[in-house]
């Protein structure tokens, strides 16, 4: 069926609950999963406008650590289940493209990702970057759907 899965993290809950359906879905499918956090790039005119250069670099080593941290919880739950794994952090300006090009450059044949919704948790619409990525990855994406949410 499957035998590369990505699945993209934004370290929420819900992200969380993706990931690990991923991961048991993985396992019953015998494929590995490659997680990713897109790390969204700030611009240099957003810390000028608040008089600091100096917080782009403070900001990037704040996101990176943030992302070394959401990429360790799936290599940990993916070694749990006994699921090869692996991680990349990408810096990007718009998470859906990077995730939709992440998953074709990689040879993934599924992208699994939560569904935050516009509204909170009893929206039917996926959240924007959900959309984004569904409008353009070549690649099938399969949309986690929280049980709390249903």
């Amino acid at each position: 069926m499957f035998k590369r899965i990505l699945l993209p993290t934004d370290g929420s809950a819900l992200s969380k609950q993706a990931m690990l359906s991923g991961i048991r879905l993985a396992k019953e499918c015998g494929a590995e999963v490659v997680g990713i956090h897109v790390v969204v790039q700030a611009s240099t005119a957003q810390a000028w406008q608040a008089h600091a250069p100096h917080l782009v670099q403070r900001r990037r080593t704040l996101f990176d650590k943030l992302a070394d941290d959401y990429l360790h919880e799936i290599t940990a739950a993916a070694t749990v289940e006994h699921v090869p794994s692996t991680v990349m952090k990408i810096h990007a300006p718009d998470p859906w493209l990077a995730i939709a090009r992440a998953a074709e450059d990689l040879g993934c044949d599924l992208i699994l990702m939560a569904l935050h919704g516009w509204k909170g948790r009893r929206s039917k619409v996926p959240g924007s970057e959900t959309i984004r990525v569904l409008l353009e990855s070549s690649v099938p994406v399969l949309v986690h759907r929280s049980a709390e949410a249903a």
